[in-house]
């Protein structure tokens, strides 16, 4: 790899890594992660200058190495001509390396080469194969194709499907749609699967995003179809963290029209009754940025036995509480700067009323007490603690569990409210205060309300 194709360092203090530096490094010493991880960055322009000449190089000898989405995305990069020369054949290859790999986006693009014959001979029960294994894995595109195949006559089968409907452009950075999701993890190996199961199901065109901060429990050692952005971790920092995070929205936007961000315990769902899916409910919106209602799913322990991961979760849990710290701005189709713990940005709150953000954190009260003994382990900065930011997660033992699972038992002792919350809406639009041109709503919770039965199962 010639120098010319490794991005300029950006100015920093010398005694602090950053994101590409550490890649750049890695890279160098062949690791393929970092190598596609590289490539990526110069795909999307996040980092370093746009370069889809050196991307291209970057992802073949990742996938010269054995890297699936690697040659996937370096099949995307020969098939459209981007970075390269369009090369049909050769993008058919690296698509079946891919595809044998098990990466259902390189099984669906794999089969629309078989419908269309591009790179290879028209194949229709190929493309059927390749679909059908897709579709297996959740690809609700590969599902569709599948349909649309059994539905052709089949003289015409072969070229149902033309490639260039179905690879489109921005394939070639990091995903399929036009909807980026992103979350940062440290050492979250009980809730990151449990996110990135519930967005790839609930946002089957999204590309999703984990910067990991230093984590070193394997939890993010292998994420299939997740693209992983490393951060070195030094302390704790609420407001670093967002403005991390800001930065990397800002840059997502010029590739995507719509960046969201979630912590990994945090679950958006659109209200069933309106859409089945979060990408196609956000397509029928036409705001620039929203926040969704707030809600903390509570464990009942003395009526509710410990969470069985492998079950979905709300139909294990039937409680939930509105919380306003909870109705956080992270939606948007314009750039935000995030406060400290996203609970506030440079807009005023607009609230989605029909999108929902159910908090996990107390799903379980064994696992929110480990959880909740880490956080407070953890090394935090001399700002995060004179600022008071991320207070709660250094709770104590005691008040954690009193105000987390012993209150709310008590209170639903009274019986539980009606799911609406037009009530705690008004009041936090009326306590919204503009501080330092960031703006802020008071923190407080409403009743303990019956999570309806329309949300059962959707994660």
């Amino acid at each position: 790899m010639a120098d010319d194709d490794l991005p300029a360092r950006p100015t920093m203090p010398a005694d602090r890594n950053t994101i590409v530096e550490r890649c750049i490094e890695a890279a160098r010493r062949g690791d393929p992660e970092a190598q596609f991880q590289l490539g990526v960055l110069h795909c999307t322009g996040v980092g370093v200058p746009q370069d889809l000449g050196a991307a291209t190089r970057w992802y073949r000898q990742a996938a010269e190495q054995g890297h699936g989405y690697a040659a996937h995305n370096l099949a995307a990069m020969l098939l459209n001509g981007n970075g390269a020369e369009p090369d049909a054949a050769e993008g058919f290859r690296w698509s079946t390396r891919a595809a044998e790999a098990g990466i259902p986006e390189a099984q669906l693009m794999l089969g629309n080469l078989y419908a269309g014959g591009l790179g290879t001979a028209a194949d229709p029960v190929q493309a059927r194969e390749w679909f059908a294994k897709a579709a297996a894995q959740g690809n609700t595109t590969a599902a569709a194709q599948l349909e649309a195949l059994a539905a052709a006559p089949p003289d015409e089968s072969s070229i149902l499907i033309h490639a260039a409907e179905t690879l489109p452009e921005r394939l070639v950075a990091t995903g399929t749609g036009t909807l980026a999701i992103m979350t940062m993890v440290y050492n979250e190996s009980f809730n990151l699967p449990i996110w990135i199961r519930h967005y790839r199901r609930i946002a089957p065109s999204a590309t999703l995003f984990v910067i990991d901060h230093g984590s070193d429990d394997g939890s993010t050692r292998d994420l299939p179809g997740v693209y992983k952005i490393p951060m070195p971790r030094d302390t704790a920092d609420e407001a670093e963290r967002a403005l991390a995070v800001s930065s990397l929205q800002h840059g997502f936007l010029r590739y995507y029209d719509t960046v969201i961000y979630t912590d990994c315990d945090e679950l958006l769902v659109p209200d069933p009754a309106k859409s089945a899916t979060l990408d196609e409910y956000l397509d029928r919106t036409g705001y620039e940025y929203a926040s969704p209602i707030g809600l903390n799913v509570i464990h009942m322990v003395e009526n509710e036995p410990p969470l069985d991961p492998t079950r979905p979760l709300l139909l294990q849990r039937r409680f939930c509480q509105f919380a306003s710290s909870l109705c956080k701005p992270l939606i948007a189709r314009v750039p935000l700067r995030w406060e400290a713990g996203f609970h506030g940005c440079d807009r005023p709150f607009q609230i989605d009323t029909d999108l929902y953000l159910f908090h996990i954190k107390q799903i379980d009260k064994d696992l929110a007490l480990q959880r909740q003994r880490f956080a407070r382990e953890m090394t935090w900065s001399q700002q995060a603690l004179e600022a008071r930011h991320g207070a709660h997660q250094r709770l104590d033992d005691e008040r954690f569990v009193r105000e987390f699972f012993i209150d709310p038992a008590n209170e639903l002792r009274q019986g539980a409210a009606p799911f609406n919350f037009t009530t705690e809406i008004a009041r936090l639009q009326a306590e919204v205060r503009e501080i330092s041109g960031a703006f802020h709503v008071s923190g407080f919770r409403g009743p303990i309300v019956e999570i309806p039965e329309r949300f059962r199962g959707i994660f």
